[in-house]
């Protein structure tokens, strides 16, 4: 089964990021991911005085998980499920941003699922809203700090892909989610499908595979090769 969203691609370096959302400092060693899965330590914005980049974990586990590796630990939050007892409190005041460059979506095609690869027009950095928790491991004496993904329905162009998309922050109301004194209605008006334009092509079944992290993954394909390529099994397998 395919989830969504369940891969993306962050490939801008620490100098744009730290620009990009007003941060201080970053990890050192940031290096290029062109094929970011789930339950990977993921680089993620959120604020507490200062706006930190860090990294957490792809798959959210809530403060009251029984372990560290309870599940499920979903990945996504649909937007209509942000005011259930899982994902409310982190909606209302734990909330993150997931810098990425790209997102991949499988389209379904005369039963076969064809990647296809997902920017902004313009190719500037995408800020995945994501809420996150932090979960005490009291055995191992840390915390463990987790993210998910939030849904919505899809814009325009997502809607030929999929059913849904990523909720995408626009620039200039970044701060607003990751400030946790904003205006829950202020808040609330951002959940919602990405209002600008964007685009897709088809790429490779090279990117199934979580194992394959290339630039390769984001190169496009001709269209006359969509859907004829046998290596499916690679993504039925991990999801």
């Amino acid at each position: 089964m395919i989830v969504m969203c369940g891969r993306f691609s962050r490939y801008t370096g620490s100098d744009v990021l730290i620009n990009h959302y007003g941060i201080d400092s970053a990890p050192p060693n940031i290096s290029a991911s062109y094929n970011i899965a789930p339950n990977q330590n993921v680089l993620t914005v959120y604020q507490e005085n200062p706006i930190i980049l860090t990294e957490m974990r792809w798959g959210f586990l809530p403060p009251w998980a029984k372990s560290h590796d309870a599940k499920p630990s979903p990945i996504n939050a649909r937007n209509d499920s942000l005011s259930k007892n899982m994902y409310k409190h982190s909606f209302q005041s734990r909330r993150c941003l997931i810098p990425a460059d790209g997102f991949y979506e499988w389209k379904k095609l005369d039963g076969m699922k064809q990647p296809y690869y997902i920017q902004l027009v313009d190719e500037e950095i995408m800020s995945l809203g994501g809420i996150y928790s932090i979960y005490r491991d009291e055995a191992q004496s840390k915390e463990i700090k987790s993210f998910a993904i939030i849904t919505t329905p899809p814009n325009d162009l997502m809607k030929s892909i999929h059913d849904r998309m990523p909720l995408i922050i626009p620039p200039g109301k970044e701060k607003i989610w990751l400030d946790s004194s904003s205006d829950m209605n202020e808040v609330e008006e951002l959940v919602k499908p990405y209002p600008r334009e964007m685009r897709s092509y088809p790429v490779s079944k090279y990117v199934n595979s979580p194992k394959n992290n290339s630039e390769e993954c984001i190169v496009p394909i001709d269209e006359n090769k969509v859907g004829l390529e046998e290596n499916q099994s690679q993504l039925d397998d991990y999801f």
